[in-house]
């Protein structure tokens, strides 16, 4: 009788340290998607839209979008999963100022963008767009 009794508390301290080990993974997660969450916040503040985008992958994710944004007016719908690539070409296509930008298509490719992002942090292209629903151009 004792055996089972020390059995059953064994079976219920260790189903204890289960539970107790999935709140604190799931506390990690959450504190991670939080900080993901302010980091995307600080990011998007001077952008009227920003992407989330998976190069490997080929898709993109509308993280922000204003309602005067260019990807406002094509109705993406932020958390939308797109396909990154008929994006770029459509945003070359429809929004980007073509003078401003020599080498686009090229610098934006998925695997030309992944090479480069292998020996560098970041990636900045500057070129025009044309004015926006609000009139803005950047």
């Amino acid at each position: 009788m004792l055996n089972i009794t020390i059995d059953k508390v064994r079976h219920i301290e260790d189903k204890d340290a289960n539970v107790r080990e999935t709140l604190v993974e799931l506390q990690h997660a959450l504190d991670k998607s939080e900080q993901e969450r302010h980091f995307y916040d600080a990011l998007c503040i001077d952008y009227t839209a920003a992407y989330l985008c998976d190069l490997m992958a080929d898709t993109m994710t509308v993280i922000k979008k204003k309602s005067f944004s260019h990807c406002a007016a094509e109705e993406l719908q932020s958390g939308s999963i797109q396909c990154y690539s008929q994006w770029i070409r459509h945003s070359y296509n429809t929004f980007v100022v073509k003078e401003s930008a020599p080498g686009f298509m090229e610098m934006f490719d998925n695997r030309n963008l992944m090479a480069y992002l292998d020996d560098h942090e970041s990636f900045v292209y500057r070129h025009r767009i044309l004015p926006n629903r609000a009139g803005m151009e950047f």
